[in-house]
């Protein structure tokens, strides 16, 4: 039987589950962390999404992990320590971020000039869907190499 997590004119996407099962992540274009979230201009916030957590057992317990306007995070996935990796357009192009959700605290993890469509990570390395010669290809990437990459700065991609 299908049970709704959210219910509203919002779109949650990317779900993924916290380590223990009891938080699930999601990327949504909702306004604030509400359920259901209250309708307000819908153009205005359609096209941006942030990253959201729930407590799946409280059904209500609805958190707002990133609040970046005009910047899109997407994708999060549970990491060690708690932090979550996720990809964001920040510079103009999709990299990937990690943000530990106690604190709000974030870093760039990559600088890929192509960006990143899709990825899958592991305890040792990532693997990931990114576009070279026109189409996607996958690329593996170990985490420590992800660590050590640097900063992504600003494009002309980015839109301010």
């Amino acid at each position: 039987k299908l049970r709704a997590i959210t219910d509203d004119i919002y779109d949650d996407l990317d779900p993924s589950w916290s380590t223990d099962g009891r938080t699930l992540y999601f990327s949504s274009n909702r306004p604030n962390a509400t359920l259901p979230a209250p309708q307000i201009d819908w153009e205005q916030h359609m096209a941006y999404f942030d990253l959201f957590s729930i407590n799946v057992a409280s059904q209500g317990d609805l958190s707002r992990i990133t609040k970046t306007p005009l910047v899109n995070e997407r994708n999060p996935r549970m990491a060690e320590a708690g932090k979550l990796v996720y990809v964001s357009d920040e510079s103009g192009i999709f990299n990937f971020y990690q943000i530990n959700p106690s604190n709000n605290s974030f870093r760039a993890l990559s600088n890929l000039s192509a960006g990143v469509e899709s990825y899958s990570i592991s305890d040792y390395q990532m693997v990931v869907a990114s576009p070279l010669a026109g189409k996607n290809n996958l690329f593996l990437i170990s985490k420590d190499d992800l660590i050590a990459s640097r900063t992504p700065h600003p494009t002309l991609l980015r839109l301010d």
